[in-house]
């Protein structure tokens, strides 16, 4: 019976924790997409002048 009540408890948690998770990692995986993005073209664009 505790370790349902544990169990219980963690998914709480996690419920509670994820928003906050993923409003912090959904705009770094964003950025580092655009960042990507912008790499590749200055490569295209690069290998395009050469």
């Amino acid at each position: 019976m505790k370790l349902k009540t544990i169990f219980m408890l963690i998914v709480m948690v996690v419920s509670m924790a994820l928003p906050s998770v993923t409003s912090v990692v959904t705009p770094a995986t964003t950025a580092k997409a655009s960042v990507t993005y912008v790499c590749n073209l200055s490569k295209k664009e690069k290998r395009a002048k050469a």
